[in-house]
């Protein structure tokens, strides 16, 4: 049995597909949807005959959208999904149309040909024109149901045939999915790498840390040293004219040339 499931915000509901099952803001819809974005008749989904089903939009505002394009009116297979407003809605259950018409004709015929051979008891011919004639009315059955068996027969090639189809696409997802799985591993690989350089910066800056720590040190034993000594130390935030100079250096006195020889007499 055919069946809508709706989705909107992870919830899930099904909805039996009736001949005219209607969609929109109504609280009367087969499908009632609380959605501003969604018309009052929004669309509906109509179910023919042969088994095909058909998605018609009532010339809604924000339209009625399948596969990324907004449709007017567009046959449903079993599996297809369409979006109303916020609603996913994806039809299920829903068997190919020349499935279903197969399988009724098989029924209708197999119905026709038990019925030709009636009742054993009140199927004795009178004659044999009756008896000739009941021979080729179940021939004919026979016949009817062989031809709705080979019409089966072809039914199921195509199925095969759709299920291949269905095979290159999947193998066709694994591929991609493979070429993910490569780039996601080459992504974890390249942050890896940048990892190990934050690392190597942090310890980089650590080391660096550590230098100015000592040069610290050293500063400050260099700086008792002077102090010891007597000599003036500058703060590291005083400014250089604050410092008191050293004492300038006295010259040396000056010697009185030497005195001239006498003259010899």
């Amino acid at each position: 049995m055919a069946r809508l499931i709706v989705t909107v915000d992870d919830v899930r509901t099904e909805y039996e597909v009736l001949p005219l099952t209607t969609i929109g803001r109504q609280p009367d819809a087969t499908v009632p949807l609380l959605d501003e974005q969604v018309s009052k008749h929004h669309c509906q989904v109509v179910a023919l005959e042969e088994g095909r089903f058909i998605l018609r939009d009532c010339q809604s505002r924000n339209g009625t959208w399948m596969r990324g394009t907004k449709v007017s009116e567009r046959e449903l297979v079993n599996g297809d999904e369409f979006i109303v407003g916020k609603a996913i809605i994806k039809l299920v259950g829903a068997q190919p149309p020349s499935m279903a018409g197969a399988t009724r004709h098989f029924a209708s015929e197999t119905a026709k040909a038990l019925d030709t051979q009636g009742d054993p008891d009140d199927s004795q011919p009178d004659s044999a024109d009756d008896a000739l004639r009941i021979s080729h009315r179940v021939a004919e059955g026979f016949q009817r149901l062989l031809v709705r068996f080979n019409e089966l027969g072809g039914l199921v090639a195509a199925m095969s045939n759709r299920s291949s189809g269905i095979d290159s696409r999947m193998r066709t997802v694994d591929e991609t999915s493979a070429r993910m799985g490569e780039s996601i591993l080459a992504l974890e690989r390249m942050v890896r790498e940048v990892w190990g350089q934050v690392a190597r910066l942090g310890e980089s800056l650590e080391s660096h840390e550590q230098r100015m720590q000592d040069l610290a040190r050293d500063q400050a034993d260099l700086r008792r040293e002077l102090a010891a000594l007597g000599l003036p130390v500058r703060d590291s935030s005083e400014p250089l004219s604050r410092i008191t100079p050293l004492p300038a250096a006295r010259p040396s006195p000056t010697l009185p040339p030497p005195a001239a020889p006498a003259p010899k007499v």
